[in-house]
Parts: structure tokens; sequence; C-alpha cells
């Protein structure tokens, strides 16, 4: 039973001293069940021969199993819901996930970890408008938010699974009328199941369902709208202002990010195909972003492929995360179509990808070395590892069939770089986030066997990194033969 899977998964572990994990734990256990219990709406709204029921009658004919009815130490005194409210407490997720946020976590807690989460988790998924952010405005959100800033506190670490089933099962109750906080949610908990151990399949399809929410939000097309256009599409109105704009614009290139790296990953399209240079209007930074809304940017980025490199580092780390990613579209061209064309095609080909890719790489600022690296700025140094694993996916598969060449050199060249982007945030906390170890797989994949081979080159801090990266993540995307 799937319940019975979800709570043998979440049953607290040995030892619990938290009074209150068991309680929301049951109350978990008992939300899967009617949230997958149709025959009770069915029951509620009307007959098998379409007639409809009041609530009193299809209460009549529908009984709840024992084991069905809440804790009663949930509906005492100290209980923020009277035993008038059970019923609609038992079929309401987001009234769950209330009580489970002031049962689990004091006003001071939720302060602190917003402010972890902005501090050491947004600027790696900088989708949310801090100034206008808040906890009680929708709880599938501020439950995501948790689970991700829960990992980084270690009184509250324990609770983190807690907040993200919460946070999946209130956002599933959106989708009947999806808007951008359900979008926002799915890339959060996307995030987060990407660092779960045999989470991939959980991150795969979650990124899927943001991809279908972009696609039916028209995001793409967001540049497109004309100005006397009154709506883009059925579903959402348009934005009430540049800085709801700026967030739509965000998340769509944080799914499209995350879809394409996983698409390379999994050698799969997954919606977006890898090798479409998208042209859209790229980021602006946090700062200004953050800034009195009365203040818009006087100037803007203007739209674009984002593969262009000529505003990046005018309009913020993100912007270049966005171009990093962007990158790999015209490898994954390349290697698609190697077979298709000429050998001077192909050399004609890859000189003028490698030199679009040394051009990024040429313009980066320096100041990912900061050892005082801090906000939005914590995103540089995987950008960076990301955009020379696109030089390394370039030349890789030409590398594999010469023993030496320009490719072969370009190909060790560029895991060096990975493993000193690595060296170069070990010692600044939280800087790593959670695409680095993919980088730092890829170098494996070249510098693995000159580590061994090649004695006199020999760096063992090398071997540490690759065997923590397979370790601790390698095996979690099926990646350790590669």
């Amino acid at each position: 039973m799937e319940e019975d899977r979800i709570a043998s998964r979440l049953r607290p572990k040995p030892g619990s001293s938290d009074p209150y994990e068991s309680t929301i734990l049951e109350i978990l256990v008992v939300s899967v069940k009617l949230t997958e219990n149709d025959e009770l709406r069915d029951l509620q709204g009307k007959t098998q021969g379409g007639n409809h029921l009041s609530h009193a009658q299809a209460a009549t004919r529908y009984e709840f199993p024992s084991d069905d009815t809440l804790p009663s130490r949930l509906l005492d005194q100290t209980s923020p819901y009277a035993s008038s409210d059970h019923d609609i407490l038992m079929q309401d997720p987001f009234d769950i996930a209330r009580l489970a946020i002031s049962e689990l976590l004091t006003a001071e807690d939720q302060n602190s970890l917003c402010t972890i989460y902005f501090t050491r988790c947004h600027p790696f998924v900088p989708i949310l408008h801090k100034p206008s952010f808040g906890v009680d405005k929708d709880a599938h959100v501020s439950l995501s938010v948790f689970a991700l800033a829960s990992r980084h506190n270690p009184s509250l670490a324990s609770k983190s699974d807690i907040f993200y089933s919460l946070a999946k099962q209130t956002t599933q109750a959106t989708f009947i009328n999806p808007d951008m906080s359900t979008l926002n949610a799915l890339i959060l908990q996307a995030i987060y199941e990407i660092g779960m151990p045999n989470s991939s399949v959980h991150a795969v399809t979650t990124v899927g369902s943001a991809l279908s929410l972009a696609s039916a939000f028209k995001l793409l097309r967001m540049e497109d709208q004309e100005d006397g256009e009154s709506k883009p599409n059925r579903w959402m109105d348009r934005p009430v202002d540049w800085i709801d704009e700026e967030g739509r614009r965000r998340a769509f290139l944080m799914v499209l990010s995350l879809s394409r790296w996983m698409a390379l990953i999994q050698e799969r399209e997954m919606g977006f195909p890898v090798k479409r240079d998208i042209t859209v209007m790229l980021p602006i930074s946090d700062e200004a972003w953050f800034a009195d809304p009365a203040s818009r940017p006087a100037t803007r980025p203007v739209t674009e492929p984002i593969t262009s490199l000529r505003h990046a580092c005018d309009a913020g780390p993100f912007a270049r995360f966005v171009q990093a990613l962007g990158l790999f579209a015209k490898v994954s061209d390349f290697n698609q179509t190697f077979r298709l064309r000429s050998s001077s095609e192909n050399a004609e080909e890859l000189y003028k990808i490698d030199n679009i890719i040394q051009a990024y790489l040429g313009s980066f600022p320096g100041s990912w070395r900061n050892s005082q690296l801090e906000g939005e700025y914590l995103l540089d140094p995987t950008t960076l590892a990301l955009a020379h694993s696109a030089l390394l996916l370039l030349h890789h598969p030409i590398a594999r069939r010469e023993s030496h060449g320009s490719s072969k050199t370009r190909c060790t060249a560029a895991a060096e770089e990975i493993l000193d982007v690595a060296y170069g945030i070990l010692d600044v906390p939280y800087t790593g986030n959670y695409l680095l170890p993919h980088p730092l797989v890829l170098a494996a994949r070249v510098r693995l066997l000159e580590l061994v081979q090649r004695k006199g080159h020999y760096r063992g801090r090398d071997m540490d990194l690759i065997v923590k990266a397979l370790l601790t993540f390698g095996k979690y995307w099926g990646m350790q033969g590669q």
C-alpha cells in the first residue's frame, strides 16, 4: 500500500526526542489516504446517477475507518482547531500544512530558516523575491523553503523530510488551479530531490511537471506579448509589474536550466530540445530586483539568445549561469550531428564553438576566487565549472578517438580547471551547490586514469575530490560507469 510505504519512509528515527514529530507523521499518513480516496470525493459531490447529494447525505453513506481519525492530542485545548473543524482539517492539506508548521517551528525558527534560505540556498535557485516573500502567503512554497533551509540548521535538519513531504502534498493540491507559486514550489522541490539519495526519478518527475506548467503558462513567449494584449493565456493574467515579470522569467530560466542539464546527464530530451538556442531576455541582478519597486532599472538586457555574451556581466551571476548552461545547447547539437558532416566541416564547427566557449571563459569575472564570496555571487564558481564542462564535452568524443592532439589537450585542461575551481571554493562555506558534483564526475572521466599513470602529475586532492563526487552524487544518477 502506498500509505504504508510513505509511513515506513517517514517513521521517526530511533531515539527521536521531538514530541511533535510522530504526530505530524501520523497526519501525513492520514492525508495521503484521503488524497487518494476518489470514492469519498464522488460520494460527497454526487451519486452514481449524477444526482447531487448534500454534504450530510454524503457523510452518512461513508464512514471513516478508525485509523483515519486524527490523534486526539491534536484536538485538545491547545490546538488552533476546534472539534467542529475536524472534517475540514481532515480534507484540506493546507490546514494540515499550517498546523504542522505551527507545531514543528516557532516563529523564531521560521525567521531563522527564511534567513538561511536567502543567504545559502537562494543564490543557487534565485526565483523568490525576498522583499515580498511571506511564510503565511503560500504554504507549499514556504514548506519547500523550510525543507531546503533546514538542511543547513543542525537542530532542524531531522525535520527536512517532513517539510518536503508536506510541501509535495500541498503542491499537488494546487494542481487543479495552478499559478506561479505552484511552479516555484516544484522547482524548489526538484532542487531538494537532486540532493537526496536514490531520488533521481523523483527529480526527473518533478522537473517534468514544472516543464508542463511552464509550457501551459507560455513563459517562453513572455517576450512576444504585446503591451495591448489583455491576457497571455487562459491560465494567468499579465504580470502586475516588472518585479512579477522578472520572477516569472527567472522561474522559466531555472526550469530550462534544470531540464537541459538532466537531459544531458540522462542522454534524452526533456521538454525543451537540448540543442535549441532559446531566445529570451536575461535576468537582472538580485540587487536590482530586490530594490524599491519604483526604481525599475533604466536599462535592461535586450531579448537575445541566451548564449550571447554581450550583457551577462552587467546582468548578474544568474544570467551568467543561464548562459553557461546555454553553451551545452551548441555542444549537444555538434555531438549529435557530428556524423552528418565531413571532416573539414566538423573541424570548422568545432573551432567556432570552441571560440564561443573560450570567449565566455575569458569574460568571466575573477571575483569568484574571493574568499569573501557571498550573496548571489556564490553561484559563480559552479557556473565557471559548468562552462569548463561544456568545453570538456565538446572535445571529449574526439579525444576518445585520438591518443594525441588538440582535443585531447583541451579535455585534460578543462578537467584540471574544473578541479581548480573545486579547490578554490573548498574554504568558502556554502559555495558548492547541487550541480557542482556533475562537473567533478565529468572531470573524473578524463583525469582518473592519468592520476594513476602520470605519477609526476598526481595531486592527491584530485583523487579525493573525484571519489567524493562519485560516492556522494554519481550513484544517484547512474554515472559511475561513465
